[in-house]
């Protein structure tokens, strides 16, 4: 459950500055109080970065001053400027905020001059010396009924009426860099020029890069940065900075930060990816404020609850994160890169400059500064092997096309299968007696890219990756769902059928069983598939070690001397029917593995006993003769490759084939006996 920890409050007091910037606070209450002038009015600023915690250090400032201070009897307000409409109200609110400061009792006098002031205060941004242009509508329109002399009568008596009270009023004007620029330039002529009342201390927060630029576009004669900082000179007496977050603080942040989010959504970061301390520049880089790490961690903590564990890969969703939060548009850019990013490059491509020629440099366009874009290219190439010409991590990680949409929908798509559904089916598929219904489903999925990606997962799991987790129980549960696969769609991996992919996968599993499992438990398991044709191409793929029947792993012995003794005589009852036999049945690997297995001399012998009758030799050659599948909407079978090779170890030396001339024109796709003989014919060379 997402517990949301982060609201970007400021703190109230020092209790919880955890950047132990309290001692700043402390002295700026200290020296407000020192400074404080009866007869004057005194401006402090306090400048430093958005989200750098100017506000905290105001509100800790505010603590200090009531606190240690409090027999100074401060009365401290606030006025939000940028919280009101145009330049005539902000005064108004502005008059309204040192009102709001005076007792309730003994204060007559300077709340009806206050009144007074507030009714001409408008024209005085016009009418005071050096304050320039009007600002407003507002402003012109009283310029036409007053003159200065009015709004200095009316200063003047607030003036000596909260002189007479000897206050100490603080007023605390926060985010003034968040003003347009009339309003900022009326905010400190208001601060200069038109509130500078005896006893009045003035303390303005803002981002010093935001206030100058606005200042340097304002006619105020701050041409450039120094003009803009000569400008804030004549305002401030007393500029106060927040302290810089230095990189020891942020790290420790964003260490307890992550820690934290992972303890509390049960999720482990795996020891051997070093990849988050790899990319601490990064961070300290761009990092560079509490509200920042804090936003970053906040995001973490959302996008991590979203997924559910093992479903994605946790470093790679929080350096995604960093993108989105630090580099939105680069972030937004990936969906459209996703080919390019999961690609895996071949061995060749590895090895040649082909996979280097893609121009990435599109992915960073738009961010500002060569340090930021090399921050950003940083992240992506740890995320994206493919930038480097790497292959893809394997698992659930974004590099992986298999995984990548979950990183950017936050879920399992529709299209996809979560890694729960897999784990729950090979844990099915691997207990006795449990079935293989949801393994089943998932490979017959009509929908052939869940069915393929079911596949992949599967293979890939590290379930059926160890010799030690390699059942006989699953190798069963797969032979006995091989009939049942699609053999006809050539949508898999490379072209080939479910059926094609399930068959290697089984040889895979059938390899890589522990030397100690007996032989018949493995030919007990292999004869689960009830098709012999299948069981053959299985145990071919995986007994084939060497010439003899020697090299077959002891485990597969059983099976594959079961696998001989079935084909063989199942390609002599084909051969004797001759034309009648059934035109799609491989009865080439029925006497391939015999000659790869079996007596071949024996089943030579066989043969011929067949050849003195009306069996012929085409007949055994036309059973020599592969079928292809061109594999489109419907995959249509024609005749494939003669095995010349196959043919010469069962045929005898001499025979009237050997001297035909080839059949021009046949049909390839007939795939008749009759058919199959005529296209054999001229083709057939004579045992050597």
């Amino acid at each position: 459950m997402f517990d949301a920890t982060w609201n970007d409050e400021p703190l109230s007091g020092p209790g919880g500055d955890t950047l132990a910037t309290s001692h700043v606070a402390k002295t700026a209450a200290d020296v407000i109080s020192a400074a404080h002038s009866a007869e004057g009015s005194v401006v402090f600023g306090l400048s430093g970065p958005w989200g750098s915690g100017k506000t905290s250090l105001i509100e800790m400032t505010r603590r200090y001053l009531t606190d240690e201070h409090s027999s100074q009897g401060w009365r401290i307000v606030d006025f939000t400027p940028w919280s009101t409409s145009g330049v005539d109200v902000m005064l108004t609110e502005f008059y309204a905020t040192i009102a709001s400061a005076l007792p309730t009792q003994g204060a007559k006098t300077a709340r009806k001059a206050l009144t007074g002031l507030v009714q001409v205060s408008a024209i005085g941004l016009k009418a005071v010396p050096g304050a320039g242009p009007a600002l407003s509508g507002g402003a012109e329109a009283l310029a036409k009924r007053l003159t200065a002399t009015n709004w200095q009568r009316s200063f003047n008596a607030v003036s000596m009426a909260l002189r007479d009270l000897g206050l100490r009023i603080l007023v605390i004007v926060d985010d003034i860099d968040r003003l347009q620029r009339d309003e900022l330039v009326a905010l400190l002529k208001v601060v200069r020029l038109l509130g500078r009342f005896p006893g009045v201390t003035y303390l303005l927060a803002y981002d010093e890069g935001t206030l100058f630029s606005n200042l340097q576009s304002a006619d105020l004669g701050a041409e450039g940065r120094e003009g803009a900082r000569l400008f804030m000179e004549k305002i401030v007496q007393y500029p106060l900075t927040v302290p810089p977050l230095l990189r020891s603080q942020m790290l420790n942040m964003l260490d307890s930060g992550i820690a934290s989010a992972l303890s509390e959504l049960e999720r482990e970061i795996n020891e051997a990816d070093y990849r988050l301390s790899m990319h601490v520049d990064e961070f300290e880089s761009q990092l560079t404020t509490p509200r920042s790490v804090a936003r970053f961690l906040a995001q973490i903590r959302l996008h991590l609850s979203m997924h559910a564990v093992g479903e994605i890969d946790d470093v790679d969703l929080i350096l995604l994160t960093f993108l989105r939060v630090q580099f939105p548009d680069v972030y937004a850019r990936l969906p459209r890169w996703r080919r390019r990013l999961t690609h895996s490059p071949s061995m060749w491509e590895m090895a040649s400059e082909s996979n280097k020629s893609v121009d990435w440099s599109p992915l960073t366009e738009g961010i500002g500064g060569e340090e930021s874009r090399a921050d950003a290219r940083a992240i992506l190439t740890s995320l994206f092997p493919a930038i480097k010409g790497d292959a893809s991590r394997e698992g659930p990680h974004v590099s992986s096309t298999d995984y990548f949409n979950r990183y950017f929908v936050h879920a399992v798509p529709p299209d996809d299968i979560s890694d729960s559904m897999i784990d729950d089916a090979l844990q099915q598929a691997m207990t006795q007696g449990a079935g293989i219904d949801r393994m089943s489903s998932m490979l017959n999925d009509a929908n052939h890219d869940r069915a393929d990606l079911a596949y992949r997962k599967l293979v890939r799991h590290p379930l059926n990756k160890e010799p030690s987790t390699v059942s006989t129980v699953l190798i069963e549960n797969v032979m006995s769902i091989l009939p049942e696969l699609d053999d006809r769609s050539g949508r898999g991996i490379l072209g080939l059928t479910m059926r094609d992919n399930v068959v290697r996968w089984a040889g895979d599993l059938l390899r890589r069983l522990g030397t100690g499992t007996p032989p018949s438990v493995v030919a007990a398991a292999v004869s689960a598939c009830g098709e012999l044709s299948l069981r053959l191409n299985v145990l071919w793929m995986a007994a084939r070690t060497g010439e003899s029947e020697a090299a077959v792993p002891l485990p597969l012995t059983d099976a594959v001397a079961q696998g001989v003794r079935d084909a063989f005589p199942e390609f002599l009852r084909h051969l004797e029917l001759r034309d009648a036999a059934p035109a799609e049945q491989h009865v080439h690997v029925h006497l391939d593995f015999v000659a790869a297995f079996g007596d071949v001399d024996t089943a030579k012998n066989k043969i011929y006993e067949l050849l003195d009758r009306e069996v012929t030799v085409e007949d055994v050659a036309a059973r020599c003769l592969t079928l292809q599948y061109l594999y489109v909407e419907k995959p249509v079978a024609r005749l494939g490759d003669f095995d010349q090779s196959l043919f010469a170890r069962f045929a005898p030396a001499e025979d009237q084939l050997y001297t035909t001339d080839i059949v021009a024109n046949v049909d390839r796709e007939d795939l008749s006996w009759a058919n199959r003989r005529r296209y054999v014919r001229g083709r057939v060379k004579a045992p050597m």
